[in-house]
């Protein structure tokens, strides 16, 4: 469906308001993303504060930890205690003047309840706990056991512990430790200096006591706050928080990370966005309402002034497309009076009333000379093709009535006016293609006459083409080569084909010649190269019909030689009669 393009005013006044709109929600979207900006920095930098702040009370509990385990498994005192093996009475004294007292003296050293337990492999010691199910761990306050590793063997978590490295620590939450929310330090104890392991020491706190520090964090409205152990468990935070407000993926918050010290958590932050530009989106609806009121006022004074201006430029385009149109009288109106004679689109009238005067005069001169000039050149091309077959053929004729053939010079004589009454055509270019067909037939003739070689000529021609109109001697000269350039070949084929697909009309001469190398095709047509006659059809086929018709020649040694001849059918609006005078 063809939809009319838009005017010259509605052009200008849209790309106005475009122009205008632009700016001002370029200048909004800087401000939006500078305040975003700001945002973000300010809210990145709050965050690694109190994730340092934090980070920093974290670390007391976990450092009296560390030291309470530090001060059991480099006790070298203790490292014997637990290697030797003792008597029921000498066990019973070192536990009680030396275990006991170690335990109680390195419990001191928690600021919140905490139980020692120490595991050994020593079967000479005796057992020292309190019973779990009874008394929940932690529940009573600080206390310490000394049992075999017997007890936690069969333990899974045992088995993935292992054997930790010299002054190697890990916190996990083992055993019950997740039922009760605690969590453990555990640290493999050795017999220095030969490095052999005598048993382990798990120090068992609170998690809100290790990490007091997060959930009692003063937060920013929206901030989630989470510590997240080395396999990927959450140990404490606001997990709430960040379920209720979406904020647990990274493509929706922005996220801090800390690690902790001494341990192998993290502590991570994270702000939602839709919480952090909260204040950029009321300044970002603020401009886009701004951006309708100036649109809405603006609107109307832009169509006023698209419309003065475009009327007149209306006016200038209404002639210009009926001078395209072949209207060369159109002329603009100039007010000779007032400034509008004198602006751009008054001097633009004028320029177009003399260009259309100038035009108007020049189109005579350059159309017709063109005209002339193309028609010198055709009839200067036929006038050449046909003395170079009136040549052979006098000389045929000369070597007849020296041989004293009155009858074969006779046939030549009525051959050779039977092509020349056909090619002049009383001075046209172009006639029926049976008149072109009749052209070959007439030179045959002669070659048949001549009698120097023995040839068979073919002729396929659709009976629906015979009608059209042709340029004239353009199958002649194709069809002399081939007596001339096909080498002795005995006897000599030549076949005519005439075909018409869509609209294009084809010709072709086709023999079996020795062939032509396809150097020596390029050569034929060159511009400075041989085939004369040749070239000579093709100029004159491109000169008359256009650049996409003309000759091509396919060839293969020993094989022959195929012309082929492209033309228009449509190029006449009639058909003609052949010629069969």
């Amino acid at each position: 469906m063809y939809r009319r393009p838009w005017s010259f005013g509605t052009r200008l006044i849209a790309s106005y308001m475009a122009l205008l709109l632009v700016a001002i929600l370029g200048l909004g979207m800087y401000i939006f993303t500078t305040q975003t900006q700001a945002l973000t920095e300010q809210a990145q930098q709050a965050m690694t504060g109190t994730l340092t702040q934090i980070q920093q009370n974290i670390a007391v509990p976990v450092a009296t930890a560390m030291r309470m385990a530090h001060e059991v498994t480099n006790d070298y005192r203790l490292q014997q205690y637990l290697e030797l093996e003792h008597s029921p009475w000498h066990s019973y004294e070192q536990t009680t003047n030396y275990f006991t007292p170690k335990m109680r003296s390195v419990l001191v050293l928690a600021s919140h309840p905490t139980w020692l337990d120490v595991y050994h492999g020593n079967a000479t010691l005796p057992e020292i706990y309190w019973d779990e199910v009874q008394r929940p761990p932690l529940a009573s306050g600080t206390l310490f056991n000394l049992r075999t590793i017997e007890r936690v063997s069969a333990e899974d978590w045992f088995h993935d512990l292992g054997v930790l490295a010299l002054d190697e620590g890990v916190w996990r939450q083992v055993g019950t430790d997740a039922l009760h929310g605690y969590i453990s330090y555990l640290k493999t104890i050795y017999n220095l200096p030969r490095t052999t392991p005598l048993g382990f020491v798990r120090i068992r706190m609170a998690v809100h006591d290790v990490l007091a520090a997060v959930s009692g964090a003063d937060l920013m409205e929206g901030l989630v706050l989470q510590v997240w152990d080395g396999h990927g468990q959450t140990l404490t935070g606001n997990v709430q928080q960040s379920a209720a407000t979406g904020s647990g993926t990274q493509n929706a918050a922005m996220t801090v990370e800390k690690p902790i010290a001494g341990t192998q958590w993290f502590l991570q932050a994270s702000i939602p966005y839709a919480i952090l530009h909260r204040s950029a989106r009321e300044a970002r609806n603020l401009i886009f309402l701004l951006c309708a009121v100036l649109f809405a006022t603006l609107t109307p004074i832009g169509i006023l002034i698209s419309h003065h201006f475009g009327r007149r430029i209306n006016d200038v385009v209404e002639a210009m497309e009926g001078f395209q149109q072949g209207d060369f009288s159109l002329r603009l109106p100039v007010k000779t009076n007032g400034h509008s004679g004198d602006d751009e689109l008054g001097r633009m009238a004028r320029s177009f009333n003399h260009m259309a005067e100038t035009i108007g005069d020049l189109i005579n001169q350059v159309y017709v000379g063109s005209l002339r000039k193309k028609d010198a050149e055709l009839q200067l091309l036929q006038a050449q093709i046909n003395p170079h077959f009136l040549y052979n053929s006098l000389s045929l004729i000369s070597r007849g009535a020296r041989l004293g053939q009155p009858e074969h010079v006779h046939r030549l004589v009525m051959a050779l006016a039977k092509f020349y009454r056909l090619s002049l055509n009383r001075g046209g270019m172009v006639f029926g293609l049976q008149d072109e067909l009749d052209l070959v037939e007439a030179y045959v003739t002669v070659q048949e006459l001549r009698g120097s070689r023995s040839f068979t000529v073919d002729y396929d021609v659709d009976v629906d083409v015979i009608g059209l109109r042709v340029m004239k001697c353009i199958l002649q000269p194709f069809v002399e080569n081939v007596f001339v350039h096909s080498g002795c070949l005995e006897p000599l084929y030549i076949r005519i084909a005439v075909r018409q697909s869509a609209d294009v009309l084809t010709l072709k001469v086709i023999d079996n010649g020795y062939g032509i190398s396809q150097e020596h095709i390029a050569q034929i047509l060159s511009a400075d190269g041989a085939g004369y006659g040749v070239r000579n059809v093709d100029q004159r086929l491109k000169t008359y019909y256009g650049r996409p018709f003309g000759v091509e020649i396919v060839s293969r040694l020993g094989c022959g030689t195929a012309v082929i001849i492209r033309v228009p059918s449509d190029a006449s609006d009639t058909r003609v009669q052949p010629n069969n005078e």
